[in-house]
């Protein structure tokens, strides 16, 4: 199938992001599949906790971005490889990418796979979940006594007294 055809199924592959540091090149950037968008989920994850669970805000700081920057060191290649053609050579796009393009990159990642998906979450829940009326105890219904539907009834005891 043509790539412009591909483009028209699903519109969320980015063509043309440009990248390089003297050549510039084109580099078509695909959504993320449901498994590695989880597997991503869970690297930014790790990388949450360990900012929320500092101890120390000032020294905290400093450790945190040291963090970021392993993090980026040890996950980029595994990220990029995750949004390209297959047969790209992940390993030569990074060096040939600024690291403002890397930023770039990233807001393309999370624009295409996380922003429209935090979105679409909120309306699905608010789609499911029927609108409640809070009611305060006094204004819940009371229920009906059985003496008050003007049914009569007879138990057991009343047979048994009535048969002596």
């Amino acid at each position: 199938m043509p790539e412009n055809d591909m483009e028209k199924l699903n519109p969320q592959i980015t063509d043309g992001f440009v990248y390089g540091i003297r050549d510039l090149q084109e580099l078509t950037i695909y959504p993320l599949s449901v498994g590695d968008q989880l597997k991503m989920t869970e690297l930014i994850q790790e990388l949450a906790t360990k900012y929320f669970m500092r101890e120390d805000d000032t020294v905290g700081d400093v450790e945190f971005v040291k963090e970021i920057i392993e993090f980026i060191q040890k996950n980029l290649k595994q990220i990029v490889k995750l949004v390209v053609d297959k047969e790209v050579n992940v390993e030569t796009i990074l060096y040939d990418m600024t690291n403002n393009q890397a930023i770039v990159l990233a807001e393309i990642i999370y624009k295409v796979n996380y922003e429209s998906l935090a979105k679409n979450v909120k309306s699905l829940v608010e789609k499911i979940s029927p609108k409640q009326e809070v009611t305060t105890p006094s204004a819940r219904p009371s229920l009906t006594s059985v003496n008050d539907t003007g049914i009569d009834l007879e138990t057991s005891s009343d047979l048994l007294e009535k048969e002596e």
